[in-house]
């Protein structure tokens, strides 16, 4: 049976290593960014696809903590499996480089077994799996605010998520917006598709905290979610499920723009997304890819690199194919004519949502600048 591994935070540790040559292997940086361009302590989120026995989907959260000079010193994880919560666990230590262009790599045994990538301001980074013979996972990261309150997130914000069942038993993507009141009062309206059935629009009445710290909490009907706030309150990241019986999921929140246009999402972005492919199911159902994009800012993108790990454990490049995508004022955009998605007033980060329409592939890709 194929060896797993539950988190990229607890991989590293020696009595995990069935897939790394040896435990250890350099942290130093090459050209480009900077080590301690991701320094400081870190909300994070993962997601991952399990084919099993048993087929199962995997949420994990907590804290990690970098040292800004090449090691991951510790955390908190938390763990939810088959609706199942496990008791906390501290991370163990783990080597990451950044090898040049703000790409970031998690290291055993000097292999990366993780790639994505660090924002320009090291806010915020973002982690895909890419080791042989692993499960499908990615992993989103926000670094620890100050001074936060519920004030933090007051007005509407589109809404990605992709989530497993508890059990194994299917997929889905819900995406539409969140409207926050500033004091602890929150609205939803949400469309998804379930394992190839579009539902929605939903409204839902919720609330939501923010602490100091950025730490979010909120749910949306029986579901509980936790997350950090960047500092500016533009963008959060978040964890599901966090209460027994919830399924797993990992999305994020992106302040609705007034005046963005295609300009505002440009540049060079590191990526990584999460896809399952429900007439396929259970053969090779989810994928996980991470890499670069560019996006020219005229109405034009292409991934300049691309790796996906299936649940299966290969490891393939597949093809890159250029695409259109046109952003309205809000914010929302749409790709590849299909795909909808949503750019930050700034430009720093965006997502898109695939399987808008019945029978269609479910997907999620989060990018950063």
């Amino acid at each position: 049976m194929r060896t797993r591994h539950a988190s990229f935070l607890l991989y590293v540790g020696c009595a995990l290593l069935a897939l790394a040559p040896a435990c250890g292997g350099g942290g130093g940086g090459g050209g480009g960014v900077v080590l301690d361009a991701f320094n400081g302590t870190y909300h994070w989120s993962q997601l991952f696809g399990d084919a099993g026995p048993p087929l199962r989907g995997t949420g994990l959260w907590g804290n990690a903590t970098s040292d800004g000079s090449g090691m991951l010193t510790g955390g908190t994880s938390w763990t939810i499996s088959n609706g199942v919560l496990q008791v906390p666990k501290s991370l163990t230590p783990t080597v990451y480089t950044l090898p040049g262009a703000g790409r970031l790599h998690f290291l055993a045994g000097g292999v990366p077994f993780a790639e994505g990538g660090v924002s320009g301001n090291g806010q915020q980074a973002i982690l895909g799996a890419v080791n042989l013979g692993g499960d499908p996972s990615i992993a989103l990261f926000t670094r620890y605010a100050s001074g936060l309150g519920n004030g933090a997130l007051n007005g509407t914000y589109h809404f990605a998520q992709f989530l497993t069942a508890p059990t194994g038993t299917g997929d889905a993507v819900t995406w539409g917006t969140a409207t926050f009141d500033g004091v602890g009062g929150l609205n939803f309206s949400l469309f998804a598709n379930s394992n190839g059935t579009v539902f929605g629009p939903t409204v839902v009445a919720s609330s939501y905290s923010v602490t100091p710290n950025g730490t979010l909490t909120f749910s949306i009907n029986t579901e509980a979610y936790t997350g950090g706030v960047r500092q500016d309150g533009m963008v959060a990241f978040f964890s599901g499920g966090t209460g027994t019986g919830d399924g797993a999921s990992t999305g994020l929140l992106i302040k609705a723009s007034t005046a963005a246009t295609n300009a505002t999402f440009s540049g060079l972005y590191h990526y990584v997304g999460m896809f399952a492919d429900h007439t396929a199911a259970p053969a090779i159902n989810w994928r996980s890819y991470t890499g670069t994009m560019n996006v020219d800012g005229l109405g034009g993108l292409g991934f300049t690199t691309a790796t996906e790990l299936r649940d299966d454990g290969t490891v393939v490049s597949p093809l890159s194919i250029p695409g259109t995508y046109s952003v309205l004022p809000n914010g929302t955009m749409t790709v590849f004519g299909n795909v909808v998605g949503a750019v930050a007033p700034d430009g720093s980060v965006a997502a898109f949502i695939g399987g808008t329409t019945n029978l269609s592939d479910l997907l999620i890709y989060v990018m950063i600048r």
